[in-house]
């Protein structure tokens, strides 16, 4: 958590530094940000001075929310951790800069040219970035939730090269509540990116790192969006397809993530983990009212076939599945007048009443995140 200094020692930091660069101008606490924003204008080589210099205080967090840089034309300046918030760059060109955890949540961005500067982790809630031009700019982790993106240019398939990829809007996060061009331009970027990804000429473009990187940020941040409608379109398919293997490995890794996806995108998962260890799966619809989530069938080294009803609870790690939902799924199989084994799976774990149930039962079997993360871990793709 980066420090936040009052106005005063900041000024006072700043002063000691143009005195070491002799500069004759001297800053006020009173109108600090104002005089802050016609530095950035007119001396640019004077803010970087400020912002990187030996005798600055450590990295620390610096409010310049509501100035005005409309229409300024810098580049290569250094807005890391800086607040930007509510401020009008409207028509500034502020290319090859870095903005590295820079708010600049509901600031006027219309026309803006930010392209081939470094965003990493840069929050734009809200913001306007109409018609702006981010192209070649670093996305990751950039937080678009909210913001106004239509006629915003992001880089295109043709000019994709390191440094300017196709794929860095897959990297952003908030995607699927900022408004683009048209209602279904973030699905179509998706059935693109999903293509480009396999493209033969994909890896010599995007150098040999970006498989791990982009890739997992293109399926973790956008799975819900692909899947939000509950008939699967072609590209869904082909997606699915891709997560097979991508996702799997990703949550390997990172097994913390299976919180943060969504309770269908787990449902999803763990009809993969069970169809890669040989089972027959079907997904019930998003909006059955049926009880389960999962409907698989088993076969043993014999050829015996086993049906199950699974159901998957996507919890947090503090609570604990109770006794009450295994009953509800034996209810559940009791009213289908089925045979079938029962599966509950969760991302948490369970009670000891529902431990000491299954020690009782043989038709009963329980995943618990360790559990989960075991099967993750010998996925091998079908």
């Amino acid at each position: 958590m980066l420090k936040r200094y009052p106005q005063e020692d900041v000024c006072g930091v700043f002063n000691t530094i143009l005195d070491h660069f002799g500069e004759s101008f001297r800053f006020n606490a009173s109108t600090f940000k104002a005089q802050l924003a016609q530095v950035i204008a007119t001396r640019p080589d004077l803010w970087n001075k400020l912002r990187y210099d030996e005798f600055s205080l450590e990295p620390f967090w610096l409010d310049l929310s509501g100035v005005s840089l409309q229409n300024v034309e810098v580049c290569g300046l250094n807005f890391d951790n800086v607040s930007l918030a509510g401020s009008n760059l409207a028509g500034a060109k502020l290319v090859s800069s870095t903005f590295r955890h820079t708010d600049l949540s509901r600031s006027d961005l219309r026309s803006a040219r930010l392209n081939g500067s470094e965003l990493f982790r840069a929050t734009f809630r809200n913001a306007d970035l109409r018609y702006s031009v981010v192209r070649g700019a670093s996305l990751h982790q950039a937080d678009f939730t909210g913001a106004n993106l239509v006629g915003a240019k992001f880089a295109s398939i043709q000019d994709s090269q390191p440094g300017a990829s196709f794929l860095d809007l897959a990297t952003a996060i908030g995607l699927e509540t900022a408004t683009f061009d048209t209602p279904d331009y973030l699905r179509r970027y998706l059935e693109e990116a999903f293509d480009y990804c396999h493209h033969p000429d994909a890896e010599s473009r995007e150098g040999s790192d970006f498989e791990a990187e982009k890739k997992a940020a293109l399926i973790k941040n956008h799975l819900d969006i692909v899947f939000r409608s509950e008939v699967l379109s072609p590209s869904a398919v082909k997606v699915l397809e891709f997560v097979s293997g991508e996702l799997m490995r990703y949550l390997a890794k990172q097994p913390q993530e299976l919180m943060r996806i969504s309770p269908r995108q787990f449902e999803m998962v763990m009809a993969e983990l069970l169809a890669s260890r040989g089972w027959e799966v079907e997904l019930t619809p998003a909006t059955r009212d049926g009880g389960y989530d999962i409907f698989g069938v088993s076969v043993d080294m014999d050829g015996v076939r086993v049906p199950w009803l699974v159901e998957c609870k996507r919890f947090s790690r503090e609570r604990t599945v109770g006794v009450g939902v295994v009953r509800s799924l034996y209810g559940v199989r009791f009213l289908r007048s089925s045979a079938a084994n029962i599966m509950l799976a969760t991302t948490s774990r369970f009670s000891s009443d529902v431990l000491k149930l299954r020690a009782s039962r043989y038709d009963l079997d329980l995943r618990d995140y360790n559990a989960i993360v075991e099967w993750l871990h010998s996925y091998q793709r079908r």
